[in-house]
């Protein structure tokens, strides 16, 4: 998959210089060509962030797809999964699962680079998707 960061840099512009002084949740809406639509869902402090459900959960709809990854940024640039990760990873997997979507990642940024919650074991892994034919 591309670079997070080139993506939200194209998608939330606006975004980019506030990575490192506030914590931000994107929200990727997936086909089967990738991303189709990158929305920042929620921005909060230097330490915290609420995220409501609903419009986390309207990206993927909106967009016309049943699959997302959610990404979210530590401003602190540290990679480590707290608590709090845990509990909004399987809060929004639940939810998700309720309305017939799959949640494929939850990725935080960090300095330098990303940490999967797939990778980690954190999150299971969804079930791939083939590539749609152009017609």
């Amino acid at each position: 998959m591309n670079d997070w960061r080139d993506l939200i840099a194209h998608y939330d512009p606006q975004a980019v210089p506030l990575i490192a002084r506030q914590e931000m949740v994107w929200v990727a809406a997936l086909d089967g060509q990738g991303v189709r639509d990158l929305k920042r869902v929620a921005q909060g402090g230097c330490t915290r962030v609420n995220v409501h459900l609903a419009p986390l959960l309207a990206v993927p709809l909106v967009a016309g797809v049943d699959r997302f990854t959610m990404i979210h940024n530590h401003p602190s640039g540290s990679l480590g999964v707290s608590a709090n990760d845990r509990a909004l990873t399987q809060t929004v997997l639940n939810a998700a699962t309720a309305c017939g979507l799959t949640m494929v990642d939850h990725i935080i940024l960090g300095w330098p680079g990303s940490a999967s919650l797939v990778a980690l074991g954190i999150l299971q892994a969804a079930e791939p998707v083939e590539a749609e034919a152009a017609e």
